[in-house]
């Protein structure tokens, strides 16, 4: 069944599915898309922000996925979303100047229908270009907006109030030319921001944590080696950084960090399969303490809820790269991210929506679709009036309506591009709970490949066979909880659970 909603006026057609359901979408334009980052705001809906072509691009569903409306940004590039308490949102990126062949940091904030508020933008010296930008609310409910450029060693950040004006401005000189990557407001009005050095070696790799005073000083600023740190989240009264990590050869490292720059403890997570980690590497906290933890490989992403001694607790996977994982409202998660799946060749690159449970079950497969139906969905860009820190006006971007549609699928995307009708496989793992001896049963014949993974992510096994079943003896290993991760070699599908070892 196809779920639609239809552009601008016309009548917003829901299913009968509730908030609970399992559910994908895919967001499958004509064109290339790519997902950044996305945000639950307080109406309880998804707004999803990425970038197409040269451009950036927003949209917003219900809590089923169904599309509100979507809008291009023009030349702009979107790294950051932020939810304001009242349906209104703000996007930290950066736009382009053709007059000048200069890339500004841009702040905007948008109403619930995705028109703009208004937009910031701050100057940089000479030919230098803003690398990247991160943005996120302060205690008091006003914003801290951060920047770093391509030819200076300088972190650049601004606190502004809720109509976009200019508290404060602080400019912090470093060792070395950085990437921000994240800033976070804590509690006691304290800013961290991250970042790291980009075209260094993998040993070579390093990254900076710096803490700033609600005025904007800095208290202390800490350099990590061999880390690249690529998010940051705040709760249980530390720090938590994400991490690519080279001392051990790449992996991913967690670090919890006290107020002070110490490092209370540092988790390392192998890859699957040996796999390389990718850039996209996020982290989130959810209301439980507990944080998920999600990482690109080369045949999707993995995703993993961690306890606060940072132990493995449950695991799941996509063949979706995931940029984005929110915590949804009635329990379990949004995942966003993009495709095409592994595999796959027909699909042009798109954005997708998992709704999972609190057990990692999605819905990537519970609702098939036979025939394909779509929508296409006019993506048009809002009125724009962009200003730098001194208040003058220097580009204006009109609306426009561009020739791009939007298509939202529900279903199964199988390895040719097409929706694909199946039911998920059933996989029967006993006993379980186990001192050793187990049996992995499918309903039919598997060439594949098997890890059984411990709590802290290492792979302690690997085994390849063929049949419907295979049968292992773990008696050899600690007693607790351990995965087991299943790739068909026939139709590259992954299949995943939980083992528990007395």
């Amino acid at each position: 069944m196809k779920i639609i909603a239809a552009f601008s006026l016309t009548l917003v057609c829901f299913s009968s599915l509730s908030q609970d359901s399992l559910w994908t979408k895919v967001y499958l334009p004509d064109f290339p898309i790519w997902s950044e980052d996305a945000i639950v705001n307080a109406d309880k809906d998804i707004v999803v922000g990425g970038r197409y072509q040269s451009d950036g691009l927003i949209f917003r569903t219900d809590s089923l996925g169904n599309l509100f409306w979507s809008e291009t940004l023009p030349s702009v590039n979107v790294f950051k979303l932020e939810n304001e308490t009242d349906s209104t949102f703000l996007l930290a990126g950066s736009i382009y100047d053709f007059g000048s062949t200069t890339r500004y940091p841009l702040c905007a904030k948008f109403d619930s229908n995705g028109d703009t508020l208004w937009t910031r933008s701050f100057s940089v010296s000479g030919q230098t270009n803003c690398l990247r930008t991160s943005i996120s609310m302060t205690a008091d409910a006003n914003w801290l907006f951060t920047w770093t450029n391509d030819l200076s060693n300088n972190v650049n950040c601004v606190k502004l109030d809720g109509n976009g004006n200019l508290i404060w401005e602080a400019i912090v000189n470093l060792d070395d030319t950085y990437v921000i990557t994240d800033i976070e407001g804590a509690q006691d009005s304290s800013i961290y921001i991250c970042g790291y050095v980009p075209n260094l070696p993998g040993s070579g790799s390093k990254s900076f944590l710096m803490k700033l005073q609600p005025n904007g000083t800095v208290d202390w600023s800490q350099v990590y080696t061999q880390h690249m740190i690529m998010d940051l989240s705040i709760g249980n009264g530390l720090i938590y950084g994400l991490s690519k990590y080279f001392g051990s050869g790449g992996s991913i490292a967690l670090l919890m960090i006290d107020s002070q720059a110490t490092v209370q403890l540092g988790v390392e997570y192998l890859a699957y399969l040996d796999m390389p980690i990718e850039d996209r590497i996020r982290l989130m906290i959810q209301s439980n303490g507990n944080l998920i933890i999600s990482n690109q490989s080369q045949i999707g992403s993995d995703f993993y809820e961690i306890d606060a001694a940072g132990n493995i607790v449950n695991v799941g996977n996509t063949l979706m790269v995931l940029n984005c994982v929110l915590e949804a409202n009635n329990d379990g998660l949004y995942l966003v991210g993009n495709g095409p799946l592994w595999g796959i060749k027909s699909l042009t690159e798109h954005i997708g929506i998992y709704r999972s449970d609190s057990n990692f079950i999605d819905g990537e497969c519970t609702q098939p679709v036979s025939p394909i139906n779509y929508l296409n969905l006019p993506i048009t860009s809002p009125p724009m009036s962009i200003t730098n820190n001194t208040g003058i006006n220097f580009i204006s971007l009109a609306p426009v309506i561009n020739p791009y549609f939007l298509i939202v699928e529900e279903g199964c995307v199988d390895q040719t591009g097409s929706i694909e009708e199946y039911e998920q496989e059933q996989i029967l793992v006993y006993p379980n709970q186990t001192s050793g001896p187990i049996t992995i049963e499918f309903e039919s014949f598997k060439e594949a490949h098997i890890d059984i993974v411990n709590s802290m992510g290492a792979v302690i096994l690997q085994k390849k066979f063929k049949g419907i079943s295979i049968s292992m003896d773990l008696s050899e290993f600690n007693g607790g909880l351990y995965f087991y991760r299943i790739k068909d070699l026939d139709s590259d599908k992954i299949y995943s659970g939980q083992i528990i070892l007395n």
